[in-house]
């Protein structure tokens, strides 16, 4: 399964819902499909590579934006920032707050080196 144009953007932009049903839907796949096919390419199932990729977006706007952890929380799906703060931590291993901090101290990130995906 090839990832369309504006697949990550159609991705990112899910209800807060974490049922394949949602996910399959709006990318225009049957459920089973999508459970059967998904991991090959992408190497994560579909709930796991939703919730990474929200993940991935709470990242950007830490580092890009002065947001609240309450804004991002609700931008990214998450029903709380709290919610948000255990996944952060549990994926990257620092809480959102540390993460901002030391994106600060580190400066700008240029695009031409971030690859996701």
């Amino acid at each position: 399964m090839r990832e369309s144009p504006g697949g990550r953007a159609r991705l990112a932009r899910l209800p807060r819902s974490r049922c394949v049903r949602v996910l399959a839907d709006r990318i225009g796949r049957f459920p089973r499909h999508l459970a059967r096919r998904f991991p090959a390419p992408v190497g994560r199932l579909p709930m796991a590579y939703l919730l990474w990729w929200r993940l991935i977006v709470t990242a950007g706007l830490l580092r890009d934006t002065s947001g609240t952890s309450v804004t991002i929380a609700g931008r990214v799906g998450y029903g709380s920032p709290y919610a948000l703060s255990r996944a952060f931590e549990r994926t990257f291993g620092t809480t959102p707050r540390r993460y901002r901090a030391q994106a600060a101290e580190r400066g700008p990130v240029k695009a031409s080196l971030v690859r996701i995906g």
